[in-house]
């Protein structure tokens, strides 16, 4: 009965986009457990081109992400289908494109492309928005087989058909071309880990060819591991013996390079990979090579496309641009922030720029942005396990959300690094939610800022300052180029993840800055330090959480 009522409605052109996205989704699944994959593989392919429409122009955030909840994992099961179908790579990842990130890519590319649309082509700009909005009218409010959905479907379809025809919008709200994913590899290979229950796979882009490894890793182990509060040795082993190692031999990255200059690796993990450290994984002992860190920078990405329009903002930039203001904010409470901010801005001010230091206060954090080059947030961060675009920065009177960084529009200047230094900026408590990266380091990127540090994970308060000062001077020495941020966390941090060895677990350094004492204002004077639980957020523990793990680089 349900194979013969689920395709009635789901190819129904006269009912709601959503009621036909669940009859799809439940078609699919129905196929898939009668091992019928060809026909699987169509309907989720059709499923996920209707997923794509649902955009966020007449839908707050906070609706989009109920309704993108009811459609979790529908990407990854269709690129593994497409997989298991035998599609060309670059096919197979164009559909992941399609369907992860659908918040981020329809705010993104509402924002970038029909900005130069509505300067171009005003009015083929306006009827797009008018049918879209008449379109996206919330499932329920227009029901019945007389309402004029259809008729809208079609006119906008042959809108975005007439924009396509124009010169250089050719791929207008579409995935990246085969041509354009390779050119995302121009620094590096671009690795995608897609996560799914049927399989697991590495999809790998360089500059002049797509591969592709299954991998040995299931679904519920990867579930198991991203659920656990901390970071461990056992995590970064299983990381390394899964995932990272057989992709670096398969790049042909086998050892410690000799030159000065490191390759460059860049993942787009699925799902609940995405709040794991690949960057971390291996095995962290005296003279072991079998890491991902003493073989390669890290840096990470929601989405190809957001590697390709990072780069295209980086490269539009004059070269006679004035350099703007080092914003630096610093929470007193915390023992070590406002030393953080002190070092910093001696660090900035040797690149050439301002120094504005703020005291956290929200508007006065937001207005400052619109100018700054750097943005450097020493304090509190919190993630909202029941709405992601909640999550926040934590200010006196009121918090800097997900949602807020993604009101700002600062992708024309395209600020060059924000460092949030602060707990769990990159992380998404929702695992539905997971391929929508709606967290503060993403809400960063939207805004316009080409380079994001911060971190998956809780960390102790004094690594912070360390990390930050390393990476910042790093910054400094090569003179702000594009690829500094990346190589400057990533030595930062592997200056502390040997240290962490010589000490055994890292722990006696990090008790130091946990257990009392005095530590400083950042004004030379002395105070008595925070107690374990004072720290930004993270507890020390006899075994102890790897500190320096947690940091990440996400940009260009």
């Amino acid at each position: 009965m349900a194979l013969e009522m689920l395709p009635r409605a789901f190819e129904n052109q006269h009912t709601t986009l959503w009621i036909r996205i669940q009859a799809g989704i439940s078609l699919a699944c129905l196929l898939m457990d009668t091992a019928d994959i060809p026909t699987a593989y169509k309907v989720v392919i059709e499923t996920l081109d209707l997923v794509s429409q649902l955009t966020p122009r007449s839908l707050e955030v906070s609706d989009m992400q109920v309704l993108l909840r009811r459609t979790s994992g529908l990407p990854c099961i269709a690129g593994a289908l497409a997989l298991m179908a035998g599609e060309d790579l670059h096919q197979v990842i164009q559909y992941l494109e399609l369907g992860r990130g659908i918040i981020l890519s329809s705010l993104s590319d509402l924002r970038i492309e029909m900005h130069d649309l509505q300067v171009s082509y005003p009015e083929l700009a306006q009827q797009f928005i008018q049918l879209s909005d008449q379109l996206d009218t919330k499932p329920g409010l227009l029901t019945g087989f007389t309402n004029p959905r259809h008729e809208m479907g079609r006119k906008l379809n042959s809108v975005i058909d007439e924009i396509r025809k124009l010169p250089g919008y050719d791929r207008f709200l579409l995935p990246p071309s085969e041509d354009q994913l390779k050119s995302a590899a121009i620094n590096g290979p671009v690795v995608i880990i897609n996560v799914m229950y049927l399989r697991t796979d590495a999809l790998i882009i360089q500059k002049d060819r797509f591969t592709s490894l299954e991998l040995p890793v299931l679904y519920g182990d990867v579930k198991n591991f991203a659920t656990k509060p901390e970071i461990d040795r056992q995590t970064l082993e299983w990381l390394w013996d899964g995932i990272a190692s057989p992709v670096l031999e398969n790049l042909g990255y086998s050892d410690v390079p000799t030159s000065s200059t490191w390759p460059r690796i860049f993942w787009i993990p699925t799902r609940p990979l995405s709040t794991l450290p690949i960057h971390a994984a291996g095995y962290h002992y005296p003279s072991s090579t079998n890491t991902v860190i003493d073989r390669a920078v890290t840096s990470y990405s929601s989405s190809v496309k957001a590697l390709i329009q990072g780069r295209q903002n980086t490269v539009s930039l004059p070269a006679s641009r004035k350099l703007g203001k080092a914003v630096l904010v610093g929470v007193k409470e915390l023992c070590y922030a406002p030393e953080e901010v002190n070092e910093l801005g001696k660090l900035c001010a040797g690149m050439g720029l301002e120094i504005q230091r703020l005291e956290p206060y929200r508007e006065d954090v937001l207005l400052s942005l619109a100018e700054c080059e750097i943005f450097h947030f020493a304090g509190h961060g919190s993630s909202h396990q029941l709405d992601p675009s909640q999550s926040s920065l934590k200010m006196e009177d009121g918090p800097v959300t997900v949602q807020d960084l993604f009101s700002l529009k600062l992708y024309q200047r395209a600020p060059f690094l924000a460092y949030l230094s602060a707990c769990s900026t990159g992380y998404t408590e929702d695992e539905r939610l997971g391929d929508e990266g709606l967290h503060l380091i993403s809400a960063c990127h939207l805004a316009g800022f080409r380079n994001i540090i911060g971190t998956l994970r809780r960390v102790n308060d004094q690594f912070y300052v360390e990390v930050a000062k390393m990476t910042y001077k790093w910054i400094e020495d090569h003179n702000m180029r594009g690829g500094s941020v990346g190589e400057g966390l990533h030595h930062a941090t592997r200056i502390q993840r040997d240290e962490w060895m010589i000490d055994g677990s890292g722990l006696d350094r990090a008790q130091r800055g946990l257990d009392g004492g005095e530590c400083h204002d950042g004004q030379g004077n002395q105070k008595m330090c925070c107690t374990s639980r004072e720290g930004r957020d993270m507890v020390g523990c006899e075994e102890g959480p790897i500190y320096w793990a947690p940091f990440v680089h996400f940009g260009v």
